[in-house]
């Protein structure tokens, strides 16, 4: 269950005895596949407070500051795998607290052909819908809050917000989409896109996360650079997590994105932990009185100050009982 719970949808069933072990096993059913799968990094059992990001922190606190100011802010966080990025940013979402809106969407490898992939998991995760939610539930739920955001001004961008959902428009709104050309369209939808996150940011600033964006599709990477200049003066935070590969379609729009925020574009590089802090890690994880020096030389040489691999390591330790 420990090694596969992040892939699959489970429900526990009743403990039963098994030949050969003396405690009853809980067993689990497997009822279906994640929708998004979770990332499986490190050991659930150990934790850590966050270790060897204090200045990177703080400069994640410098552009939490100017977004609660009410400006337009873009934070990208830049590491190779296993640096720790999804930590440093769970940390950042707990700074957060209620403060903020927070709405995520994850880019795949196989996400590049399926477009504004990420964007529309940013509007599912504020309607409070899947990928799976019937298609009338997710009608019920774009309607209420189209409303509530826009009132009088709903019928202005509920038939595009439709159309971008892949969703039946509204009989009475066919009209506004019938006879509009691919392109018009397309406008209208990022037209609509960006009132609907602009009037969500008027009640609370408005964080935008786009996790591993080195992965993300050409259509939502236009429909970024449309949002990024149309909310330059809003209550929004873009926040950009990638790996370093200056291919990726974030790099391509630096230049773009630098020119509109300037001052208010925040880069964040990780790197691999000092060995004082990597030692710190270890330590902060086992909580023991003392360690054999030689186990901690092996996981510090071995993980060349990469959290990642160094939970990895001990992971493997405690599975072969070298650690307990």
């Amino acid at each position: 269950y420990k090694k596969t719970n992040y892939l699959f949808e489970m429900r526990g069933l009743e403990s039963v005895k098994v030949k050969g072990k003396t405690k009853r096993i809980k067993p689990y059913r497997v009822i279906g596949i994640k929708g998004i799968p979770k990332h499986k990094r490190g050991i659930s059992e150990l934790y850590s407070p966050l270790v060897g990001r204090e200045k990177e922190f703080e400069k994640i606190k410098s552009a939490l500051n100017k977004v609660l100011q009410g400006n337009g802010v873009v934070l990208t966080l830049i590491g190779e795998a296993g640096l720790g990025k999804s930590r440093t940013i769970e940390e950042m979402r707990k700074e957060c607290g209620e403060k903020t809106v927070w709405l995520s969407g994850r880019s795949f490898s196989y996400g590049r052909t399926i477009p504004f992939w990420v964007i529309l998991e940013q509007i599912r995760t504020y309607l409070g819908v899947g990928e799976f939610t019937p298609e009338f539930e997710v009608i019920k739920r774009l309607k209420r809050e189209t409303k509530r955001l826009f009132g009088d001004r709903t019928d202005e961008y509920l038939p595009y917000l439709s159309l971008f959902l892949s969703i039946k428009v509204p009989k009475n709104l066919e009209k506004k989409v019938k006879y509009l050309d691919c392109e018009s369209l397309r406008l209208q939808e990022f037209v609509s896109v960006k009132a609907f996150f602009k009037e969500i940011a008027q009640n609370r600033p408005l964080i935008l996360y786009f996790e591993d964006i080195h992965w993300i599709d050409p259509e939502s990477i236009e429909l970024l650079k449309f949002l990024l200049d149309g909310l330059s003066d809003s209550a929004v935070l873009f926040l950009f997590e990638t790996r370093p590969e200056k291919e990726t379609g974030l790099y391509n729009i630096k230049s773009y994105i630098q020119k509109i925020y300037k001052n208010r574009y925040i880069e964040i590089r990780l790197k691999p932990l000092k060995i004082s802090d990597a030692n710190r890690l270890i330590h902060n994880l086992l909580r023991l009185p003392s360690f054999p020096r030689i186990l901690l030389s092996v996981i510090l040489e071995k993980s060349e100050g990469n959290p990642f691999y160094i939970e990895e390591i001990m992971h493997s330790f405690i599975d072969v009982d070298i650690l307990k």
